[in-house]
C-alpha cells in the first residue's frame, strides 16, 4: 500500500492511500451485524457544503466480534476530501487499477482496538464536503464490505440520497398563439414608440 496523504482528524485521523482493487475471498462472520447510516442535510445540498455521516454497527450476535470492515459505496469527484473529517478509526482509500481508473471509499474498522461483543452498538461520525460534479440525486451507502457476509445478509447495508439545491425555475413553453399574440404586442409597442419620436421631432421644428 502507497500512502499517499496522511491527515489526522480528531482522535483517530483519517488516511488517503493507494491501493490495488481487493482480490479477497468472502470471508464469513458467524453473527449478525446490523447497520445503520444517516446523512445531514441530504437535501438542497449546494456546491462545497459539509455533509455529516453517522454510521452504527450493532452486534446481535450470536458470537462477539474481532475483526470487520465496514465500508462505503464507490465515489469518484462526488465528494471533495481536503476536509474530510472523522472521529473514529476510519480512512479514506483511493482503489487503483494500474491502467487509470480510480474510485474512493469510505472504510472503517469498528473492532480495530477491542472485541464488539454481543448487544454492542458503536458509532462513526465523519463529514464529506459537496463537489460541484456530483449529480443532482446521488445515492451513497455504507456497509459490510463486499467480501464479507454475516449471519443476516438484509441488514448489512443502508443507503442515504443526497440531493442537490433546486435549480432555477425554467420559463414555461409558449404556445403558438400566445408566440404569435407576443409578437404582435412587441410590434405595438414598437410602433407607438416610432410615433412617439415623430411627434417630438415635429414639436421642435
Amino acid at each position: 500500500m502507497i500512502v499517499l496523504v496522511s491527515m489526522t482528524s480528531h482522535a483517530a485521523g483519517i488516511a488517503l492511500a493507494s491501493k490495488p482493487l481487493p482480490q479477497q475471498p468472502a470471508d464469513f462472520i458467524p453473527t449478525d451485524l446490523a447497520v445503520q447510516f444517516s446523512a445531514e442535510p441530504t437535501d438542497g445540498i449546494e456546491s462545497g457544503q459539509t455533509i455529516h455521516f453517522t454510521v452504527s454497527v450493532t452486534n446481535h450476535g450470536p458470537e462477539p466480534v474481532e475483526s470487520v470492515t465496514l465500508m462505503s459505496s464507490n465515489f469518484v469527484d462526488e465528494f471533495y476530501l481536503d476536509n474530510a473529517t472523522a472521529d473514529c478509526q476510519a480512512f479514506l482509500t483511493r482503489i487503483t487499477d494500474g491502467n487509470g481508473f480510480y474510485y474512493y471509499n469510505q472504510i472503517w474498522y469498528p473492532a480495530f482496538f477491542s472485541t464488539l461483543e454481543v448487544g454492542e452498538a458503536r458509532t462513526c461520525h465523519f463529514t464529506l464536503d459537496f463537489s460541484h460534479l456530483a449529480p443532482p440525486v446521488f445515492p451513497f451507502s455504507f456497509g459490510l464490505a463486499s467480501y464479507e457476509t454475516d449471519l443476516n445478509p438484509a441488514n448489512d447495508t443502508q443507503a442515504v440520497v443526497l440531493r442537490r439545491g433546486r435549480l432555477p425555475a425554467t420559463l414555461p413553453t409558449l404556445s403558438p398563439q400566445a408566440q404569435i399574440l407576443l409578437g404582435l404586442g412587441m410590434l405595438a409597442c414598437a410602433g407607438l414608440a416610432i410615433r412617439h419620436r415623430r411627434r417630438s421631432f415635429s414639436t421642435q421644428a
